[in-house]
């Protein structure tokens, strides 16, 4: 009943692993079962679980020993295999009559999905929105006043909003989508237009009134409701015609104060 030593160290046989690792009977925190002896008269396997604890961390354990290991600090060798030592876990003492394992090899699927579990997570944690619908995912982020997405091994950078057939969109033709503009998820719409407002909203010198030597300003972007309602009293429509024109205010300090914007002659 005892394994055959196939390596310096001693590992479990390929048939003892494939059983103890068979379909339905894993639990689903465990990654992998490392098998010791199989039980009498069936293919069933004594076995040392290896347990996930988190995205990053799994562990095995005995009444001697509780073996933590972080997926970083296993490195594959030369053949591209992931060998780990268990002699810690003193399995030779638990089980003296037999040829206890002393390493056994983790399947790489096993480690390489751990490895991109991490990375999409790592991906999602400052995105503005994920779109999960998509595959791959569409990962939406808004950094130094700028919009990227990302997707699979493409992306792309905007730094303004345009809108096509009423909608707020950005250009996505690097992204390959077979269109060249992406309509925005309104959460990615709402984040962007906070930051452009916060670092180009402004007040500007529209002109001068010959009738009374008021300078009249406008605000160069359109603002959302709720701040032009803060500010709407301040300002009148001087229609479209003339030296100065559109909705303007003769109060720019009391305007850029509410607004906390610059003044720009």
């Amino acid at each position: 009943m005892g394994f055959k030593s196939i390596a310096a160290k001693r590992r479990p046989p390929e048939d003892a692993i494939q059983q103890a690792n068979r379909s339905g009977y894993m639990d689903s925190n465990a990654l992998f079962y490392i098998p010791i002896y199989k039980f009498t008269g069936t293919n069933n396997w004594m076995s040392v679980p290896v347990m996930a604890l988190d995205d990053e961390t799994f562990h095995m354990f005995t009444a001697a020993k509780d073996l933590v290991l972080k997926d970083e600090e296993l490195k594959p060798d030369k053949e591209g295999k992931y060998i780990i030592n268990i002699e810690a876990l003193k399995l030779d003492y638990f089980y003296p009559a037999i040829d206890t394992p002393e390493e056994f090899e983790m399947p790489a699927e096993v480690m390489e999905a751990r490895k991109e579990k991490r990375k999409l997570k790592a991906l999602a944690k400052d995105a503005v929105f994920v779109d999960g619908i998509q595959d791959p995912k569409r990962y939406y982020y808004v950094e130094d006043g700028k919009l990227r997405i990302l997707q699979g091994d493409k992306e792309i950078v905007a730094d303004h909003i345009e809108i096509i057939y009423g909608r707020k969109a950005v250009n996505v033709e690097a992204l390959e989508l077979g269109h060249p503009y992406l309509e925005l998820p309104d959460t990615v719409a709402e984040k962007f237009e906070s930051v452009l407002l916060g670092k180009n909203l402004a007040l500007v010198l529209e002109g001068t009134s010959l009738l009374s030597g008021t300078g009249y300003y406008k605000l160069n972007m359109d603002v959302p409701a709720g701040m032009w309602n803060r500010v709407k009293e301040y300002f009148e429509d001087f229609g479209d015609s003339g030296n100065i024109k559109g909705w303007l205010t003769g109060y720019p300090g009391t305007v850029a104060g509410i607004l906390r914007i610059p003044i720009l002659d």
